[in-house]
């Protein structure tokens, strides 16, 4: 098995304005350019994913460089900006040495003012943003159908035009790293 690039992840959390703690999360879209030519379909639609993720390649040096870069692709230059700023005071969520699937997934508090600066890419599905209660609650996406995703409203049989609630679906490292960020486990 030949060793695959280093992947990096970040998890942002802020504190809104009413005084709530929450962990901003990608909501996965129904295409993925980046999958041109051979399909355009993305994985897991509908599922969460951390605030922004990807690949090193191959001219950047460093993991800061990385979480740059994706987060200027994922969110936009103004939030790339505030995360190049702060990033020197980064957290280590979770890490992953096996060479088959080397990750981290790293940590950063910025102000909530942050989030009018975003700029989702059109193949984004939108943001959801989880409270430390709410991210006790994620479900493993290994338990989803990779093709069709996720359906983001939860409903009962006996009542199925009443939803109940979003369904946030994450891989298990990701909700791990997620629920680390929020306090749920210590990091």
């Amino acid at each position: 098995m030949t060793d695959q690039k280093r992947s990096v992840g970040l998890v942002v959390t802020t504190v809104l304005p009413d005084g709530t703690r929450v962990a901003v999360l990608q909501i996965r879209g129904e295409i993925n350019p980046e999958k041109l030519p051979d399909s355009i379909d993305e994985s897991f639609p509908g599922a969460c994913q951390v605030t922004a993720h990807g690949r090193l390649k191959d001219y950047e040096r460093n993991d800061d460089e990385a979480l740059i870069r994706e987060v200027s692709e994922e969110l936009g230059s103004g939030v790339a900006c505030r995360v190049r700023a702060q990033v020197d005071q980064k957290v280590v969520l979770t890490q992953v040495d096996d060479p088959s699937k080397p990750v981290a997934t790293y940590h950063l508090e910025l102000p909530w003012q942050f989030l009018k600066e975003v700029r989702l890419v059109p193949a984004s599905g939108g943001l959801r943003l989880v409270t430390a209660d709410e991210a006790k609650k994620i479900n493993e996406l290994y338990r989803t159908d990779k093709v069709h995703g996720v359906t983001t409203r939860i409903y009962q049989d006996s009542a199925p035009f009443a939803c109940l609630g979003k369904l946030t679906t994450m891989f298990p490292d990701e909700r791990e790293a997620v629920q680390r960020a929020l306090g749920v486990f210590p990091v």
